[in-house]
Parts: structure tokens; C-alpha cells; sequence
């Protein structure tokens, strides 16, 4: 996932939680450049640390666990060693091909052991006669995770929020600058070698699509197919369209309230309802006061124009959540912040944690280092979110210590690798404007855009299935996709317990 989904259960903590999921989205004495791939000709000569038969909560397969100790800096092969942990997950029924299913978490910052329910739930037929590779990029779950659990604590402005980003980085054992992007894919490369396989599928969800691009860039030759869910191409800069892209979220609810007599009767001016209530957020008169609903504890909460912007844009990562944006806003303007606060925490009740050190290390280097504030005020001006999101990211890439992208990073990638490119059309953060982007250069390469399902959809309907038909047979244009028809936004909200008319 990409940015703004929260898990903290406090508006008091969603400051620190919306900037690490923003769904979400680095200068050096050595660049990027020279990162490079010196030592591939030794590739595959890593074996594992550590070996044993493991359990993963969210998974009922016993795994093939290991630890490889990698360098931390591959330009200094005999310095200092980072722990990456790796599962396998055998096939079921037989010899396993030797094209494993890759599964490339989003965040950035997530680890893919935590997501690993979504194998069972998407790609249990697959698993037969295949096996699939779970690794934690490091920085991320059993791999040095970056925690950052100071950050955990109620820290209600931007400027705390820096300083602790910098009481993290320096309570690091390892120089955090390592925790880059080309060396996780270089993790990756090294794993697979270690492990025999000639090549990989990659299914990359959200910010992992962008992982999966880079993979296929440095790694051609090892990528059989690529399913990317959510998609993030090279060449688009996430920094730089992210409030475009929920101000087209919110234009298609409006679109749509606006189809049903009963929605235009109860919500007649979304739009104005919003510009109200961030109308307050700018005048300090956006204020929780009384017991939070989901902690029972009485709590007194300002809540400004940032923290407004990303807490609405999480409401529109789910769609089925966004169903009930418009009277969450309507309660309020009036002062009844609750509904507003419990669909938020609801809309990603159950996603994994987005591990702040990792999000830093990546995202700064691949979005922030590529941008300017001029650049991204520009870009918002026409959308209710203006540079919000831009502001949280910069008060925690100011004090973390990153590596700025490799100078190709950016570049359009051209691949006839077969590619399964999925969007859903009320998508907040990666529209599907972004999917078309990305086939344009990937010549065996299909588009399907789900209607009614938000960011993520390869869970929805009978997408599992098309999922594993493809990676099984590699031909994106013999999909059927009419199982997908009948998908459409719920009906949206107009009064409270969830009441449709």
C-alpha cells in the first residue's frame, strides 16, 4: 500500500501513521550510480546463516526458513553485515518449477512475511507445482527492522515529528543510508541466486510495483512475468501527483452522489462541506473533545490542516469506506468527529505496519530527492489537499540520512516481459491514469481496470483467478474478464448505523 492508512487508533497519533503509509509513497560522498552492480559476477555465492522448517502467523504452510547476513554496503563487501530473512514456501504436489511467485510488499516500509495471508487468499492454486519466496527487505519484519518506535508516542507537530525522526537515526546500530532501494533489489537478486531458481514471478502491490519495475530493470534476464497491482511506473512522480489524484477521488464520489437521488437530496454540496471542515482545520477550530470510541478515554485533540488532509485521504483508499466520507463530513462540520474517526481507523484496521525507518530510507531517496517545494505547490494548487502531503514527508526526510535515486531510477523502462497491470478505478493514490502509463512501454502487456474497488485489487471478485491463470499460462489476452462486470461503489451512506436509501 502506498501512504495514508492508518492503523493508530488516536487522531493524537495520525499525524506520525498517515506520514509512514502516504497508503504511504537521499546527498552522499559515493552516488547511487556506483552502487552498482560490481560484484554480480559473484552472484549466488551468499548461503544462508541460518536454516529451519518455521510457521508465519497468517499461514497455515510449514516454510522453509532462512537468514542470509548480506553486505550492508555492496561497494564494501567485507564491511558490515545486515540480516535479511528469506521463506520458502514449497509447492504443493510434486517438483516445484524453478520460477518461484515473489510477493513485493507495498509502503514502502511493509514486510512481506506480515501480508503473507494474501498467498492462501489469492494464489492457492498456484501453489501447485510452484513454490513462492517470501523475503523481508531489510529495514522491514525479521530483516534489522528500522521500528522507529519513538515515533509511537503522541506527537501532535511537525517540528517534534523531526526531531524524532533524528532521535531514531541516530539510535540506529547500522548507517541507515544502506537501507536503500537498489540494495534491497540487489537483496533479492542475491537470494534467488542462493537459492537455485533461474527466474522469478514478480506480483507487486502498490509502492511494490514500483520495486518490481527496478527489480526488472537491474535484473532483466531474471523476471519471467510481472503482475503489479496499484501501480506506481518509474517515470511518474508520486510526490507530484498525489493530490491530483484524490482530488479526482473525491470529483467521482461527488459524480456519483450525484446519480442518486437520495445521496443528492442528503449531500447536496460535498465539495463545500469539505472546504468547510478544512476551512476549520486552518483556523484551529477542528477540535475532538470527548470520549475517543475506540480507546473509551476522554481526549481533548486539535486537529490542523495537514492532519486533516491525510486523514481524509485515507477514507478513500478502501472503497467501500468511501462510501461513508460524505456523512462522516457532514457530522463533522457540525462538531461530531466520531464517524470521522472510527471509518478511519476501520479502513485499514487490519493492515500490516509500515516500518518508519524503512519508509524514510526508500521514499526519500526515490520520490522526495526528485522534487521541489515549488515544484509539488504548483502541482497541488488545484486540489483541496495543496502540498499537505509534501510537508509531513519533508518533516521526516530533513532529519533522516538517505541516498538520493540511482540517476536512471526515473527512466522509462521498456520490458516485453509478459505483464498483468491492474487498476481500480476509484483508485485515491496510483489511478488508473498510472496503469496506462505503464503499458505503453511493456509490449505483452494488458490493463484491467476494476470498477468500484479503490487501491488494491487483486483480491476483489474473481481476480485470484485471473491472477493465477495468467502467471500459469502467460497470455494476458486470453483473460476473460466478464467476472468483473458486475463490480460497482456501494451504495453511500445517508444517515447513521450505515443507513442506504
Amino acid at each position: 500500500m502506498l501512504m495514508s492508512r492508518h492503523t493508530k487508533a488516536t487522531l493524537k497519533k495520525e499525524r506520525v501513521s498517515f506520514m509512514v503509509r502516504v497508503g504511504t509513497l537521499m546527498a552522499m560522498a559515493m552516488s547511487v550510480s556506483s552502487i552498482s552492480l560490481s560484484a554480480q559476477d559473484d552472484l549466488g555465492t551468499f548461503k544462508p546463516t541460518s536454516e529451519t522448517g518455521c510457521f508465519i502467523p497468517g499461514s497455515t504452510a510449514k516454510l522453509e526458513c532462512k537468514t542470509y547476513s548480506l553486505p550492508l554496503d555492496y561497494n564494501d563487501p567485507d564491511g558490515q553485515t545486515v540480516d535479511v530473512f528469506a521463506a520458502v514456501m514449497p509447492s504443493r504436489g510434486g517438483k516445484a518449477s524453478s520460477d518461484p511467485l515473489v510477493l513485493l510488499a507495498g509502503g514502502p516500509g511493509q514486510a512481506a512475511s506480515e501480508v503473507i495471508q494474501l498467498i492462501d487468499a489469492v494464489f492457492g492454486d498456484l501453489r501447485n507445482g510452484r513454490d513462492v519466496l517470501i523475503v523481508d527487505q531489510r529495514g522491514t519484519g525479521r530483516s534489522h527492522p528500522l521500528a522507529c518506535k519513538n515515533i509511537e508516542d503522541d506527537i501532535i507537530t511537525l517540528d517534534a515529528y523531526s526531531k524524532a525522526v533524528k532521535e531514531c537515526r541516530e539510535a540506529e546500530s547500522l548507517p541507515v543510508r544502506h537501507f536503500n532501494f537498489e540494495n534491497i533489489v540487489r537483496d533479492l537478486e542475491e537470494i534467488r541466486a542462493s537459492l537455485g531458481y533461474e527466474q522469478l514471478n514478480l506480483w507487486g502491490i502498490s509502492w511494490g510495483t514500483r520495486t518490481a519495475a527496478h527489480y526488472l530493470r537491474r535484473y532483466p534476464d531474471k523476471v519471467r512475468s510481472i503482475v503489479v497491482d496499484g501501480v506506481l511506473p518509474p517515470q511518474v512522480p508520486l510526490v507530484a501527483t498525489v493530490a491530483d489524484s484524490v482530488e479526482r477521488a473525491k470529483n467521482l464520489l461527488i459524480e456519483d452522489c450525484k446519480a442518486s437521488a437520495a445521496c443528492n437530496a442528503r449531500y447536496p454540496d460535498i465539495d463545500g462541506t469539505l472546504q468547510t471542515l478544512l476551512a476549520m482545520a486552518k483556523a484551529g477550530d477542528l477540535v475532538f473533545d470527548g470520549v475517543n470510541p475506540l480507546t473509551g478515554e476522554a481526549e481533548k485533540i486539535d486537529i490542523d490542516f495537514i492532519t486533516a488532509v491525510n486523514g481524509l485521504h485515507a477514507l478513500f483508499y478502501n472503497a467501500d469506506v468511501t462510501t461513508a466520507i460524505p456523512y462522516a463530513l457532514d457530522e463533522a462540520v457540525k462538531g461530531n468527529l466520531k464517524p470521522w474517526l472510527v471509518y478511519s481507523f476501520n479502513a485499514s484496521a487490519l493492515e500490516p505496519p509500515i516500518y518508519v525507518g524503512s519508509f524514510l530510507s526508500i521514499f526519500c531517496g526515490e520520490e522526495m530527492s526528485k522534487v521541489t517545494e515549488d515544484s509539488v505547490r504548483q502541482a497541488g494548487k488545484d486540489s483541496f489537499a495543496k502540498d499537505a502531503h509534501y510537508q509531513l514527508w519533508n518533516a521526516g526526510c530533513k532529519a533522516w540520512d538517505y541516498v538520493p535515486a540511482a540517476p536512471d531510477s526515473h527512466e522509462v523502462l521498456e520490458s516485453d516481459v509478459p505483464t498483468l497491470v491492474l487498476s481500480g478505478k476509484l483508485d485515491p493514490i496510483t489511478p488508473p491514469s498510472m496503469g496506462d502509463e505503464w503499458v505503453k512501454s511493456f509490449s505483452n502487456s494488458r490493463h484491467i481496470i476494476l470498477e468500484g474497488t479503490g487501491h488494491n485489487t487483486s483480491f476483489s471478485a474473481c481476480m485470484p483467478m485471473l491472477i493465477t491463470s495468467f502467471i500459469k499460462n502467460l497470455d494476458v489476452e486470453a483473460l476473460e474478464t466478464e467476472c468483473l462486470d458486475h463490480l460497482k461503489r456501494l451504495p453511500i451512506i445517508t444517515g447513521p448505523n450505515a443507513t442506504v436509501q
